[in-house]
């Protein structure tokens, strides 16, 4: 099967047939929401799948039934007044298979699959609203450090973090715009064998990053090398990258 996330559920296809599944407001079996941001699997093949605004599912795919996990169930604490979100954006099962999760607004969390808590890990507290909130506390896409597991490396909406497993402490690495003094978001990651981080950003386009040495390559689409020649008129990307051979 292949399995993918919608704006409108959870799909499964099987090489002839669509079975969708959405949230029914009268059945708790059902998808917890009906925006999918992320989808991993665990090692028993369940499925783990985030959502906006209706928090952590797991999805037995023999039952095909959903199990809800909010982050309200288990974090009572309020920064600066601000309530939890339940709004997924990425997922990661680390070398440990410990499940990590990125907030559209919340930080990183961490969920315990066996006690079925989560564990909130706030980047930074310097937010008065949710607008500055959703600047500096959202975790849109998430890789650990092959050579060090103990490290997960974070594109966020100021830049890139390096999070310490053990200090629970964050390390910004700014990522300059191209063009303006500002730190971009980074939307995607990809983890060479090189030591080399290559991070697809909203306005620098592809950023070459160095974990040794903390060197930074940029390579904004702006150039008529790409596209026979035709210049790409914008230097957003909105999704991961995908390496060929």
């Amino acid at each position: 099967y292949i399995w993918f996330g919608t704006q409108n559920g959870l799909v499964k296809y099987d090489g002839t047939n669509y079975n969708i599944h959405q949230n029914q407001p009268d059945d708790t079996t059902s998808i917890s929401g009906n925006i999918i941001m992320d989808i991993e699997e665990d090692l028993d093949g369940n499925l783990w799948i985030g959502t906006l605004g209706g928090g952590l599912c797991k999805f037995n795919p023999l039952t095909e039934v959903f199990e809800y996990h909010f982050f309200t169930d288990s974090i009572d604490k309020f920064v600066n007044n601000k309530a939890l979100t339940n709004n997924v954006k990425s997922l990661l099962f680390d070398s440990d298979n410990n499940l990590w999760i990125g907030s559209w607004d919340d930080g990183l969390l961490k969920f315990d699959t066996a006690h079925n808590t989560f564990t909130q890990y706030i980047i930074s507290d310097k937010f008065q609203n949710s607008e500055e909130a959703f600047r500096v506390n959202s975790v849109n896409n998430l890789v650990e450090d092959k050579k060090d597991p103990n490290i997960l490396w974070i594109g966020s909406n100021e830049g890139l973090y390096k999070f310490d497993k053990t200090t629970q402490k964050f390390t910004s690495i700014p990522i300059y715009s191209s063009e303006r003094n500002y730190n971009v978001t980074v939307t995607a990651l990809e983890y060479l064998d090189n030591d080399i981080l290559l991070l697809g950003t909203w306005g620098s386009g592809v950023v070459e990053y160095n974990m040794l040495t903390d060197e930074k390559k940029y390579y904004p689409f702006n150039k008529k090398t790409w596209l026979n020649e035709k210049e790409i008129e914008h230097t957003n990307i909105v999704s991961n990258f995908q390496l060929m051979e």
